[in-house]
């Protein structure tokens, strides 16, 4: 029997990692699939998206009084002091960082005692795959769960994103067990091009290892547009942050005369106002033939 163990996060509550829903149609060929929803709110599961026959999922509530009390277990982790050592060799040791790793250890090994008891008589005698869609501490926990079960055949694997591949981007600029992750994990995926040179020049030890895969979407195929009376629509949807560069959005519509364009953005975040305020200025009825723009919340 084939198995997938999936680590997602929050997954299928709340609208939180949205490409999965087209992800989760393509794992009709497993037999089974389990899906981890890692740091999950009890009241967030009460919101929750409908998700193929094949797979059972179990919500992983991120339990904070559990990690402080699991930090305990820190001390007997010889990956902690190994990497307090790279710390310290590296000159990048502060007690941000330590904190950081503290922590990631702590949830990693809560988390996957939990997982553990779940799974304790339900992988034996299977084709184990286990995929964590972050790359965090969620291949962290993926590997201590394949030690403590003894699964030795069990291949792990990864996607990774944002900001849980690029430690610039993480507090203290500091993403632990980097090293050993990539050691131990059998493929790691990217999800552009230039996350995967990212990780090989950090790590040109593993470049066998990283490979990009895209994130995707259903194709729905391209059509010609013949409606020329009404706007041509553009509907976007991210948060409104400035990595998202919906700036870039404002200034390509603005530059366009040739039809009336009408862009809907779904969406919140911290640069919310500055994109409205951009918004208003260059794209409003005058400009051209005009360029419309219509903010909904999600």
């Amino acid at each position: 029997m084939k198995v997938l163990c999936v680590y997602m996060n929050k997954y299928p509550y709340t609208t939180v990692e949205p490409y999965l829903e087209s992800e989760v149609l393509h794992y009709g060929g497993f037999d089974k699939v389990y899906v981890f929803s890692l740091i999950v709110k009890k009241t967030e599961e009460k919101r929750r998206r409908a998700t193929p026959n094949n797979i059972e999922v179990f919500p992983i509530r991120n339990d904070k009084f559990r990690y402080i009390l699991g930090g305990v277990r820190v001390l007997f982790d010889t990956n902690f002091y190994q990497e307090i050592r790279k710390l310290k060799r590296k000159s990048k040791i502060s007690l941000k960082r330590i904190i950081t790793l503290l922590i990631y250890i702590s949830r990693s090994h809560v988390d996957s005692k939990k997982i553990c008891r779940l799974m304790k008589d339900r992988l034996r005698n299977s084709e184990n795959i286990f995929y964590t869609y972050r790359f965090e501490f969620q291949p962290y926990t993926a590997l201590l769960v394949k030690q403590k079960l003894h699964l030795e055949e069990t291949r792990v694997v990864s996607r990774a994103h944002g900001y849980d591949l690029y430690e610039e981007r993480s507090v203290g600029e500091y993403i632990p067990l980097r090293g050993y992750i990539l050691e131990h994990l059998d493929k790691v995926y990217p999800c552009s091009k230039a996350g995967e040179i990212y990780l090989q020049k950090k790590f040109p030890m593993w470049v066998d290892k990283i490979t990009t895969r895209y994130l995707g979407t259903n194709d729905y195929g391209v059509e010609e547009y013949r409606y020329n009376d009404l706007p041509f629509r553009i509907v976007s949807c991210s948060n409104i942050i400035k990595i998202k560069r919906l700036d870039r959005i404002v200034e390509v519509l603005s530059r366009l005369g040739t039809k009336k364009i009408e862009w809907i953005h779904f969406g919140s975040g911290e640069e919310e106002a500055a994109i409205k305020r951009l918004a208003a200025e260059k794209l409003t009825e005058n400009s051209r033939e005009g360029a419309a723009f219509d903010y909904r919340r999600l």
